[in-house]
């Protein structure tokens, strides 16, 4: 009976692993660990694959790349697909970098797949743009994936996305204030970008090289605590399972599809309310009715603007979740001509019974006198600036960059004025003895564009005396010596 029983749970294994790599002209595949069958299901039951399509799988030769290619090369022998290896070098690394380009043209050798790449100077294009590195890097490795793909006449992208990224880009997303679909984190499908790991987690990746004896590369700068998405990953949420929930991981992943639902949702009911409340439809310009559009919920009246931003391809555009409501906010409470720039050169404005959103041709700069002991509201903005002069014993010093303390005598040496940032304007950040661009202090602290584009300065005289909501200058600082303060603060709406 013993062994009857073991027959049985032989054949109900093989019949599963069966219904996983089902036979190809005759061919069976073995099934050597779990792993794969979870692949393969997340795969067919997504969709994410149809026989007979080509594949640029995007290697970068660490452990999450190297196991998609090895997953995919299975799926592919069984379902018909062409794979294409490519590999996209950031300039940033040296020899370190070099030796990754080299195993990936290792590994597409042993699988004998044909093998791309390309290098691109990350850290210049970074300074050009005024991007982060790690903005720079992913728009030209995207780039770079996409023009292939159209060479070489691609149907789909695979990237090496997995839960535990997914994890991250919540927690990360939501410290920086997204909306809805922010929170939906990573999609599972974007245009010819797939993601087919992304039910697994990193754990389970690193596992599943162990036990199939896969080699691959390890990224140093993964540990760096520079990076943003580093401190989220090493810090945060090790503190959060260790001390909240030992699931927070997986439940910050599932709190993603659950975005993700109700964001479907959500652009359903948009598109339709959008085609009630718009009157005027132009390339580059949409007016749509004020009474009607404030009339629906208010998660809709969002939707309804982001569906018009879309239409209006307004991708540069800030709409954040506090962009958002007081976009909403204006739009409903607003007195006709009042108007929010919203990054990009793009505005909305109010007008009698309406409102519009467009793109200007250049956007005005901020100038504005400023008073101390006074508040200076700047509408377009959404924000009010305010000073009040304080005795020194008051001060007390934070890490909020909205506040500061400054010295009231340094103030006093010039006219005091509330501008747009320049172009070559420069500064002493606090802490530090010589000048720096406030544009490369905008990339080494990591600023996001959407923060910088409609940044303001405190300008006394022809000095910066304060980066306003970053970082104050050096040489505005409160002394020892100071007899009399300023607090400086800045509002959002």
């Amino acid at each position: 009976h013993g062994a009857l029983r073991k027959c049985s749970l032989l054949q109900q294994q093989l019949q599963a692993a069966r219904r996983v790599f089902p036979p190809k002209s005759g061919r069976a595949m073995a099934i050597r660990h779990p792993f794969l069958n979870r692949f393969w299901n997340f795969v067919q039951e997504n969709r994410l694959i149809l026989p007979n399509q080509k594949i640029v799988v995007a290697v970068s030769g660490g452990v999450d790349s190297v196991v998609l290619l090895h997953c995919l090369s299975l799926y592919a022998r069984a379902e018909e697909n062409e794979l294409v290896v490519a590999h996209f070098h950031h300039g940033l690394r040296g020899p370190e970098a070099d030796a990754d380009r080299d195993f990936v043209a290792g590994l597409a050798r042993k699988y004998g797949l044909p093998f791309f790449w390309e290098k691109a100077d990350v850290a210049q294009f970074a300074r050009e743009q005024g991007l982060s590195v790690e903005e720079a890097g992913r728009e030209l490795r995207y780039r770079f994936l996409e023009d292939l793909s159209e060479q070489l006449g691609a149907d789909l992208i695979a990237t090496g996305h997995h839960a535990s990224d997914q994890a991250e880009t919540v927690l990360y997303r939501a410290a920086r204030g997204s909306g809805w679909r922010g929170l939906g984190g990573i999609p599972l499908r974007r245009g010819k970008i797939i993601r087919p790991l992304l039910f697994a987690f990193r754990e389970e990746i690193e596992e599943f090289a162990r036990v199939s004896n896969l080699d691959f590369r390890i990224d140093r700068s993964n540990f760096s605590l520079d990076y943003r998405r580093n401190v989220i990953r090493h810090k945060v949420l090790p503190l959060l399972k260790q001390n909240v929930n030992a699931g927070a991981e997986q439940h910050l992943a599932e709190l993603a599809g659950i975005f993700r639902e109700g964001d479907e949702f959500l652009w359903k009911e948009a598109r339709r309310s959008f085609e009630e409340c718009v009157k005027q439809l132009k390339s580059r310009k949409i007016t749509l009715e004020k009474a009607a559009f404030c009339g629906y919920f208010k998660i809709i009246q969002k939707y309804v603007l982001l569906h018009a931003a879309e239409r209006l391809q307004a991708f540069d555009a800030d709409f954040s979740a506090r962009k958002l409501n007081l976009a909403v906010r204006v739009v409903c409470c607003g007195q006709a001509g009042r108007r929010l720039f919203l990054g990009g050169n793009w505005i909305l404005e109010v007008g009698a019974g309406h409102f519009s959103l467009f793109q200007a041709q250049e956007l005005p700069g901020i100038d504005l006198p400023f008073k101390l002991d006074g508040e200076l509201p700047i509408p377009e903005l959404g924000l009010v600036l305010r000073s009040e002069i304080v005795p020194c014993s008051e001060v007390a010093f934070s890490r909020n960059p909205l506040t500061e303390f400054a010295d009231l005598d340094a103030l006093k040496q010039g006219p005091l004025r509330i501008r747009s940032v320049r172009p070559g304007d420069r500064f002493v950040p606090l802490g530090m003895k010589g000048h720096q661009k406030v544009s490369d202090f905008f990339v080494n602290q990591k600023i996001p564009r959407e923060e910088r584009e409609h940044a303001l300065v405190l300008e006394c005289g022809n000095e910066i005396a304060w980066l306003i909501a970053f970082r104050l200058d050096d040489r505005f600082k409160v002394r020892k010596n100071s007899k009399q303060c300023v607090r400086l603060s800045v509002a959002y709406d």
